[in-house]
């Protein structure tokens, strides 16, 4: 007599089990989705660009000098994966300033000296400084050939007063050298929401510096922006809300 075998009984049907896995797929997508939103939640200050902006505005890292290479992850490496990374961040960079750029010369203003005796050219308004006033202000360190303007907190624009400072300082440098070149460097604020909050707010600084130069009788080609050199000063300077270098060259 020939044994019977019997197939052990599923309580679910098959089609359950693909119905679960759908579940968990969807599950899985969704986490992805929250997390990377989650991610993106802290750049909600990045500024949307468009369009692209000349090299010969900026000072840039040069990858054939170890001195003037633009670091991501080691200043010795120099794999493809590297090159393609510092590629990436100099056009971000340079598309973050044309951006900046354009929103502050979009609304210049003239501000009236604080004593009322000339008008200074601003470079715009910030509503930070419509803050209640405390014993912070910003201030203005001046050199040879070089120019330091400290902050008093987040601010983005110079007030009137070291707007003043700074035409005069640029009126002594073109009788003291008739052909020369002004570079822009800056340093970081710190304790900010996020590296990229800080990077922005430096580069926000830096061209709202520029785009004063400018009204000051500059052209545009006069002025460079270096984004990626610390500027050798004797003073040392606490870098807390930050600061700027304005270097005359000659």
């Amino acid at each position: 007599m020939a044994q019977k075998f019997e197939e052990e009984f599923n309580p679910w049907p098959s089609f359950v089990d693909l119905f679960s896995s759908v579940i968990l797929v969807l599950l899985l997508f969704l986490l992805v989705v929250l997390a990377n939103l989650g991610y993106y939640a802290q750049f909600k200050y990045k500024i949307s660009y468009t369009g692209s902006i000349s090299s010969d505005d900026l000072i840039l890292k040069d990858s054939s000098s170890s001195e003037n290479r633009v670091e991501v992850q080691s200043s010795n490496s120099s794999s493809a994966p590297n090159s393609d990374l510092n590629i990436q961040i100099i056009k971000e960079q340079k598309q973050m300033v044309l951006a900046l750029e354009n929103q502050i010369n979009s609304d210049p203003i003239n501000v009236k000296s604080a004593e009322g005796s000339d008008e200074v050219v601003s470079s715009g308004v910030n509503v930070a400084d419509k803050k209640e006033n405390t014993t912070e202000v910003q201030n203005m360190i001046t050199a040879d050939d070089y120019l330091i303007v400290t902050y008093k907190a987040d601010e983005l624009f110079v007030d009137d007063t070291i707007s003043k400072k700074l035409r005069d300082f640029l009126n002594k440098a073109k009788v003291k050298y008739p052909k020369h070149e002004i570079v822009i460097y800056s340093y970081e604020i710190k304790n900010v929401l996020s590296a990229t909050i800080s990077k922005q707010i430096s580069l926000a600084r830096t061209m709202s510096i520029r785009n004063l130069i400018k009204k000051f009788g500059y052209e545009k080609k006069d002025i460079k922006i270096d984004l990626g050199t610390k500027p050798e000063i004797k003073e040392d300077i606490d870098p807390k809300n930050g600061y700027i270098v304005i270097k005359i060259v000659k």
